[in-house]
């Protein structure tokens, strides 16, 4: 099954739009992906998305004693394995090469490179937006990263620019190079979220991409899923990418709940909200934070069916990342701030979960 083709034939076909998770580092790990997709009922009618990203992961570290430690940020659940999407990144491409057969190799349907991240510290290592102004570097890597492949989908998801529209030459650059997808956050480096997206520059994008038949998605400040539809409308694209949106809102892809939210109705109730940061926290402390190794209760990657042995000591990420969650779980009822104030100062899984509890009985 080509995952990418088969989604751009629905979208032709005159059947529903693509809904993405936009991959975003630190929020859409396990815990979180398994959020959204039970929230917003995907694979079922009138739920989604159609497809989830990992966070995006370092081709030099997983070419390097560190992998398992990077290992760690690729690991899914059986229920993913159809939707899951790998993103990358680095600037080397004999590296690319070598992780495409890696991610191959642990079951992945599709791979992702990401040629839009703004973040200094990525750019100053070539990669990420940095590649825009690369254009022949990143063309190599592409060719690169197909060769490991093995014929699974491989995808870009970038910028129009870095600072300045750059379409005309950047994105001819990335079709002509052979890719299956392109996902497009509508504004430049330079902007990074601060400015409205340009949605006539995706528009000509899409235009670009016509004649090699592959899905164009829209992604950068859609909040509603009325007005993600009206951005494919106005721009031709064939899906869209959701990120921040989607914080403290597993609920996003369910399209009856966006209708109502849309109309202003207040459907998620605050005994609603509160069960679900309780669940995400349990879930983050099982799937995220805890340790993986030999002296581990948990001693071996999991990649759907597959199980991959831990022969090192595996570092879980901190539970600080999961709680800027809270921000928007917690948000918009009466002594809302006082409780995050509780949940960000609370230490250890236990703490959070006893304030989350005596709050459900208050609320």
């Amino acid at each position: 099954m080509h995952l990418w083709k088969n989604l751009y034939n629905r979208v032709m076909a005159g059947d529903r739009l693509i809904t993405a998770v936009a991959p975003m580092a630190d929020v859409t790990d396990r815990a979180y992906r398994r959020m959204v997709s039970k929230y917003s009922r995907i694979g079922e009618v009138g739920g989604g998305p159609d497809l989830l990203w990992t966070e995006f992961v370092s081709c030099d570290g997983l070419c390097s004693r560190g992998q398992d430690q990077l290992l760690r940020d690729l690991q899914y659940g059986e229920f993913e394995q159809e939707n899951l999407i790998a993103q990358i990144f680095g600037s080397n491409p004999e590296k690319f090469t070598e992780t495409a057969r890696l991610i191959t190799s642990l079951g992945y349907q599709a791979v992702d490179i990401n040629m839009g991240c703004p973040d200094q510290t990525i750019n100053k290592q070539g990669a990420g937006a940095c590649l825009i102004q690369t254009p022949e570097l990143a063309q190599q890597i592409i060719r690169a990263t197909r060769a490991g492949l093995g014929g699974i989908p491989l995808s870009v998801k970038t910028r129009v620019g870095w600072s300045r529209d750059e379409s005309e030459t950047w994105i001819p650059a990335l079709l002509d190079a052979g890719i299956d997808a392109l996902s497009i956050h509508a504004r430049t480096r330079k902007e990074l979220s601060d400015f409205p997206p340009h949605w006539d520059i995706l528009e000509k994008i899409v235009r670009m991409a016509e004649p090699y038949k592959i899905p164009v998605l829209a992604n950068g400040a859609i909040l509603t899923y009325d007005q993600g539809l009206e951005v494919c409308k106005q721009t031709g694209a064939h899906g869209m990418m959701i990120g921040k949106a989607t914080f403290g809102n597993p609920w996003w892809f369910n399209v009856s709940r966006q209708a109502d939210i849309t109309r202003g109705e207040n459907v998620l109730s605050i005994r609603e909200r509160l069960l679900a940061a309780r669940e995400h926290t349990l879930l983050y402390a099982e799937l995220v934070h805890q340790n993986i190794g030999p002296e581990e209760a948990v001693k071996e990657f999991e990649f759907g069916l597959l199980r991959r042995p831990v022969t090192v000591s595996v570092r879980g990420k901190s539970l600080n990342l999961m709680k800027k969650n809270f921000r928007c779980y917690i948000n918009g009822f009466p002594h809302a701030a006082e409780l995050r104030e509780r949940l960000m100062a609370a230490v250890g899984t236990g703490e959070v979960i006893a304030v989350l509890d005596e709050a459900v009985l208050t609320c």
